[in-house]
C-alpha cells in the first residue's frame, strides 16, 4: 500500500528546461592556458568543457566543442551564432580560437560575436571589478569595468598593457573594487603597495565567464536576430605580435 505524502511536504520542483525557441550559442576561449567552450541557450547553460593545455600536444579545442554538443544533446545546426574571445593572451591561442570560431561559423552560416578576454573575466562578478591578466614579461592587461546586474559592461578603463604598478596606480580610482586575473593575483603584493590597502581580490575565480559570455551573446541575438556578424579580428597589445587593433 502506498503510503500517503505528510501534509505540508515540499513537491519537488520540475527540471529547468531552456526556451525552445531561445537561440543556442557556442563561446569558445583559447586566449589563456586553458581552452574553454561553453554553450548556452537562451539564460541557461546547457555545457561546458574546459582543460589546460599540455605543451608539445597542440590543441583539443575541436574534441571540447564536440563534448559541449554532445553533452547537451544538440547538433551543430543548431547554432544560432558562435562566440569568441579574441584577446588579449597567447598569440597561438587565440589564433587557434578564432580560427575555430570562424571555420564553424562560415560552415553553419552563423553570425560571429566578439569578446574581449578582459571582457570575459569581468562577467563573473557584480559591480566595479579591475581585472589584471598575466602577460608574462613582468606586464598585465589590464581594464576595469562596472558590470550591472544583467552582465552589461560599462567600461571604466581602457584595455591596457604595461607594468603592473602601473596598471595598479591607474585604477587606484577604483580601489573599493572587486579584483579579478591571473596577474592580480601574481602581483598581489604590488597591487596592495599601489593602493595602500588590501584589495579584494576575487582569488576563487581563476578563469574567464565562457559560460557568461555564451548567455549574453544569446541575450543580445534573441534581442536582435538580425545581429550582424562581428568580425573576429584578434587583439595583440605587443608591436611585434601585431598592431593594436583599430578602432
Amino acid at each position: 500500500m502506498k503510503r500517503p505524502r505528510p501534509a505540508g511536504r515540499a513537491q519537488p520542483l520540475s527540471r529547468i528546461e531552456p526556451l525552445a525557441d531561445a537561440p543556442l550559442v557556442l563561446a569558445i576561449d583559447a586566449s589563456g592556458p586553458v581552452e574553454a567552450v561553453a554553450l548556452a541557450q537562451g539564460d541557461l547553460v546547457l555545457a561546458e568543457s574546459s582543460r589546460r593545455r599540455t605543451r608539445g600536444r597542440g590543441s583539443a579545442l575541436a574534441a571540447r566543442v564536440d563534448d559541449v554538443l554532445r553533452d547537451a544533446d544538440r547538433r551543430p545546426d543548431q547554432l544560432a551564432a558562435v562566440a569568441c574571445i579574441v584577446g588579449p593572451g597567447s598569440f597561438t591561442g587565440i589564433r587557434v580560437g578564432v580560427a575555430t570560431a570562424q571555420g564553424l561559423a562560415a560552415a553553419l552560416g552563423v553570425p560571429t560575436l566578439s569578446w574581449t578576454a578582459t571582457q570575459a573575466w569581468a562577467l563573473a562578478a557584480q559591480g566595479p571589478v579591475v581585472v589584471a591578466l598575466d602577460a608574462r614579461r613582468s606586464e598585465v592587461y589590464g581594464q576595469a569595468f562596472d558590470v550591472s546586474f544583467d552582465g552589461d559592461l560599462r567600461e571604466l578603463l581602457p584595455l591596457s598593457l604595461g607594468a603592473p604598478e602601473a596598471f595598479f596606480q591607474a585604477a587606484i580610482a577604483h580601489r573599493d573594487a572587486l579584483v579579478l586575473g591571473d596577474g592580480a593575483r601574481l602581483y598581489a603584493e604590488r597591487l596592495e603597495a599601489a593602493w595602500g590597502a588590501s584589495p579584494r581580490i576575487l582569488r576563487h575565480v581563476t578563469g574567464p565567464a565562457v559560460g557568461a559570455v555564451a548567455v549574453r551573446s544569446a541575450r543580445s541575438l534573441a534581442a536582435d536576430p538580425s545581429l550582424p556578424s562581428q568580425p573576429l579580428r584578434p587583439i595583440y597589445l605587443r608591436d611585434h605580435d601585431a598592431a593594436r587593433p583599430s578602432s
